[in-house]
C-alpha cells in the first residue's frame, strides 16, 4: 500500500477507537447531493483538520463495507464514493468504482473510474474500465481514447496491446461498438498481423462470418504462419455451412505440423461439433498418444465414443480415469448412463451411488430413486431423495428435488402424495412457478380443476406472460368443455408467445377441434406432431381424423405410434375405442 493509505477491509475495533478517542470531527454520509455534516467543535489546528480528514474517511470506507455486507447496496455506494473524494488512495478509488458498477449507477462509476485514472495515469486497468463505460454509451471517439492509450502502453508489442484489448472486448454485450472500435484501433497497426487476428476474433463472437474471414485472411497475409488465423477462417467458413472448404482446410493444416497439439485440438472439437464422431475420436486418439497423460483428453475420447455410441470404447476410457484417481464423478455418472441404457439397472445403481459431488451429482441422485423406486419401493426411494435435499445448498436445487419426489410420484399414480410433496416445497419456497404449475397438473389428476386453475392463475398474477401457465389453462378448460371462449383467448395468447412450441400448438388444434373447425385443427395438428414426436399428440390427431370419417388413417397412425409408445394408456384406450 502507498504511504498514507487505507486497506480495503478495516478493523472495526480500531476504526471506532479513533473515531471516539478525542476526534473534532466527524462526517456522516447523507446522499450525492447534501454536504456533509460536520461536528461544531472548531478545528484549531492543521494538524487536528488532518486528523478530522483521516476520520471522516476511515468511517466512510468502514461504514460502506459495514453496509455492502448488510446487503445495502445503495448506501455502501454513497459511502464509498464520499470516501473517494477525500482520498487519493488509488485502492479505495477503485473500491468505489467497483462497488458503483456493481450497483449499475454508470455515472459515478465513470467518474470513480476517470478520478482513478487522474491518480494513476500509467494503469491500465482503469484505462479499459473508462474505455469499456464510454463503449456501453455508445462513445466510441472516447472508448478510443482510452483504448488507445492501453495500446500506447504496450507500444513496444502491439500484439500485447490487441491481446489486452480483445480479451476485454469479448466480454461486452455491446458488439457492434465493439467491433467499430477495434476497427479504429487495428487502422491505427493496419500492417499488424495480429491485430486483424483480433478484429476477426470479435467478428466471430458477433457472428459475423464474412467478416471474420476477410480479417483472418488480411492476418493471414501479413504472416502467413499465423496458425490461428486459419483456424479462425476454417470456423468461420464451418458456421456459413462450407463444412468441405473448412475442414479441408484444418486437415491440410493439422498435416502440415502434425505435432500442433493445440491446433489438433481445434480441429477435434471442429469435428466434434459437426457431430462427425468417428473422424473427431480419431483426432482425439492422437492427442492422447501425444499427453497420455492429460486428463481432459482422454475424458473428451469417452464422451466422444459415447456420442458414436461406441459404448465400449467410451466404457474403457472413463476406466482409465477412475483408476488414474482422476475425474471420478463425471467417470461413474457417464459408466451408469452406459450400464443404464444397456438396461442393467444393478450396474447403474451401484455406479450411481459413486457420484458425491460436482455437477452431475443431482441428476445421478434422482436418477438413482427411480431404481430404488422400481427395484425396492418407493419408501427407500424417498428417504434417498429426502437424505439428498437435506445436504444440498442450493435453493434450485432443493426445489429441483421436490418436482423429483413429486415426478417419481406420479410415475406410480400417488397423485395424492405428489400433491403434498409439492404442498411441502411451496411451505418452503411460496409461489414457487416450477412448484405451483407442478401441483396444478398434479390437481388436474386429482379431478381438482378448482385447484388447478388457483395454482396457474398465482403464477399468472406474478406472471402474466407464462405462456406454459397460459396454455395449460386453457388445454384443460377446452378439455373439460368449460368456458370454451376464455380458453381459447388462454391458449391463443399462449401461442403469441411461444408459436413455435409443439404443446401449443397442439392446444391450438384440440381448441378448434371442440369448436368444430376440422380443418385448422387438422394444420396446427400435424405441425405439432412434426416438431415432436408426442403419444397425446399423436391421440389428438387420430381422433380428427377418426371424427372426419378417414378410420383408416386414424387406425394406422395408432398402430405405427405403439411401436414407439407401447405403454401409452391413451393411445390403447383409443385402439380400443376403434375396434369396437
Amino acid at each position: 500500500m502507498p504511504q498514507n493509505s487505507f486497506p480495503k477491509y478495516l478493523i472495526a475495533s480500531v476504526v471506532l477507537t479513533t473515531l471516539v478517542s478525542g476526534c473534532t470531527s466527524i462526517s456522516t454520509y447523507k446522499g450525492e447531493d447534501e454536504q456533509a455534516v460536520t461536528d461544531p467543535i472548531q478545528i484549531k489546528s492543521e494538524d487536528e483538520a488532518r486528523y478530522a480528514d483521516t476520520s471522516n474517511l476511515m468511517f466512510d470506507v468502514l461504514a460502506g463495507e459495514m453496509s455492502g455486507k448488510l446487503g445495502d447496496l445503495e448506501t455502501s455506494k454513497g459511502y464509498y464514493s464520499h470516501a473517494a473524494e477525500l482520498t487519493d488512495d488509488p485502492d479505495i478509488i477503485e473500491r468505489a468504482m467497483r462497488i458503483a458498477i456493481f450497483a449499475k449507477d454508470w455515472p459515478l462509476a465513470k467518474k470513480a473510474a476517470n478520478r482513478w485514472a487522474d491518480v494513476q495515469p500509467g494503469n491500465i486497468e482503469a484505462q479499459q474500465v473508462l474505455g469499456i463505460l464510454y463503449l456501453r454509451e455508445g462513445d466510441i471517439d472516447q472508448a478510443e481514447i482510452h483504448f488507445g492509450r492501453v495500446m500506447d502502453a504496450a507500444e513496444d508489442s502491439p500484439n500485447k496491446g490487441y491481446s489486452i484489448i480483445t480479451s476485454t472486448l469479448l466480454r461486452v454485450d455491446e458488439e457492434e461498438n465493439a467491433l467499430e472500435l477495434m476497427e479504429r484501433l487495428v487502422a491505427r497497426n493496419f500492417d499488424n498481423a495480429y491485430g486483424h487476428l483480433s478484429y476477426a476474433n470479435l467478428a466471430m463472437k458477433a457472428k459475423k462470418y464474412h467478416l471474420a474471414i476477410d480479417q483472418s485472411e488480411l492476418a493471414l497475409g501479413f504472416d502467413p504462419s499465423l496458425t490461428e488465423a486459419r483456424v479462425l477462417r476454417a470456423r468461420a467458413l464451418n458456421e456459413l455451412g462450407d463444412q468441405e472448404s473448412a475442414f479441408q482446410d484444418m486437415g491440410e493444416l493439422v498435416n502440415s505440423d502434425p505435432n500442433n497439439f493445440d491446433l489438433r485440438l481445434g480441429y477435434a472439437r471442429m469435428l466434434l461439433q459437426d457431430e462427425r464422431f468417428d473422424a473427431a475420436a480419431e483426432q482425439f486418439e492422437i492427442l492422447s498418444e501425444q499427453r497420455p497423460s492429460n486428463a481432459d483428453i482422454t475424458y473428451m475420447l469417452g464422451l466422444t465414443y459415447i456420442q458414436a455410441e461406441n459404448y465400449e470404447e467410451a466404457k474403457k476410457y472413463f476406466q482409465l480415469l477412475i483408476d488414474d484417481n482422476r475425474r471420478l464423478d463425471e467417470s461413474y455418472y457417464y459408466l451408469a448412463r452406459i450400464a443404464d441404457d444397456k438396461g442393467d439397472s444393478k450396474e447403474a445403481e451401484r455406479l450411481y451411488e459413486e457420484v458425491a459431488y460436482g455437477e452431475f451429482y443431482l441428476d445421478s441422485s434422482m436418477r438413482l430413486a427411480e431404481l430404488y423406486a422400481a427395484n425396492y419401493g418407493l419408501a427407500k426411494a424417498r428417504a434417498h431423495l429426502k437424505k439428498v435435499r437435506s445436504e444440498v445448498l442450493s435453493h434450485e436445487d432443493v426445489i429441483r428435488i421436490y418436482l423429483s419426489e413429486g415426478h417419481l410420484l406420479l410415475q406410480q399414480e400417488e397423485y395424492q402424495q405428489a400433491y403434498d410433496i409439492y404442498s411441502q416445497g411451496l411451505l418452503e419456497y411460496p409461489r414457487h412457478p416450477d412448484l405451483l404449475y407442478a401441483r396444478a397438473l398434479t390437481a388436474d389428476s386429482l379431478d381438482r380443476i378448482d385447484l388447478l386453475e388457483s395454482d396457474l392463475q398465482t403464477i399468472l398474477q406474478g406472471d402474466p406472460d407464462n405462456a406454459n401457465a397460459l396454455n395449460a389453462l386453457g388445454y384443460t378448460l377446452a378439455e373439460r368443455g368449460l368456458r370454451i371462449d376464455e380458453a381459447q383467448r388462454l391458449v391463443e395468447r399462449a401461442y403469441e408467445l411461444k408459436p413455435n412450441d409443439p404443446a401449443i400448438i397442439d392446444s391450438m388444434g384440440w381448441i378448434q377441434y371442440r369448436l368444430g373447425n376440422y380443418a385448422q385443427a387438422e394444420e396446427y395438428l400435424r405441425k405439432a406432431l412434426s416438431l415432436m414426436d408426442d403419444a397425446e399428440i399423436i391421440g389428438h390427431l387420430s381422433e380428427l381424423l377418426w371424427a372426419q370419417g378417414n378410420y383408416e388413417e386414424a387406425r394406422s397412425l395408432l398402430r405405427e405410434a405403439m411401436d414407439r409408445h407401447p405403454d401409452d394408456a391413451y393411445l390403447q384406450q383409443l385402439i380400443k375405442q376403434y375396434s369396437e
